[in-house]
């Protein structure tokens, strides 16, 4: 954990504990320092001396930062306010939020980062989030759907296309490394040897050369 950090709004360096706890930021700790959130929240209180929480029944609520009033769909849910949304509607949210980050573009990157690992780890495990990470690979790396693996998967009568064994694995996509271009379904042990050979007809030949003469 940092020591200090740079509060936002007075742009002024202070130790860590004069933040406000937030788990929901990288750092641990609000980017605004208690002194600032204090005067804020006093400033705001005072100009809104009739402001209540919200109950069931009411469908607006008037937006601390642009002072209009707007349905509470405009408003982000927030479990950790009394009413169970933010106070600041989406747009002055939005706009609050894209200053910080223009202002901290490495506390963004790193808070990224966390919450990516973060989701990987919860969800690594999940049947789905396998499936859902294998069509992203698909369609990033070859431009292909599982659909149109399964039907070469299919073609070649579920057997690699070098040494024709039944695919007991997921099989690999072999490509060109040089257009990028699809050629066949392989079985790891296979995909990995062109690979070794760097795809040269010339290295598979001396291989083979050599194979043929030291097997006699």
């Amino acid at each position: 954990m940092k020591d200090n950090q740079i509060c936002y709004k007075c742009k002024v360096e202070k130790p860590i504990l004069e933040f406000h706890k937030n788990k929901r930021n990288s750092s641990g700790y609000c980017y605004e320092c208690k002194v600032c959130t204090a005067i804020r929240v006093k400033k705001w209180n005072e100009e809104n001396p009739d402001h209540k929480k919200k109950e069931d029944n009411t469908e607006t609520h008037i937006c601390y930062k642009c002072k209009v009033e707007k349905p509470w769909s405009e408003f982000y849910n927030n479990k950790n306010k009394p009413g169970g949304h933010d106070y600041e509607c989406k747009t002055c949210k939005d706009e609050h939020v894209k200053e910080w980050v223009e202002a901290n573009p490495d506390s963004k990157r790193e808070y990224s980062k966390k919450a990516t690992k973060k989701y990987r780890e919860a969800h690594k495990e999940s049947p789905e989030w396998k499936l859902k990470r294998r069509v992203e690979q698909l369609k990033y790396k070859y431009d292909l759907t599982l659909e149109q693996v399964e039907l070469m998967r299919t073609a070649q009568d579920n057997k690699c296309a070098i040494c024709q064994n039944p695919f007991i694995e997921t099989p690999d996509i072999d490509h060109c490394h040089k257009t990028g271009k699809v050629r066949s379904l392989l079985c790891a042990r296979c995909n990995k040897a062109i690979g070794s050979f760097e795809d040269s007809p010339g290295l598979l030949n001396k291989a083979l050369t050599y194979i043929l003469a030291h097997s006699q």
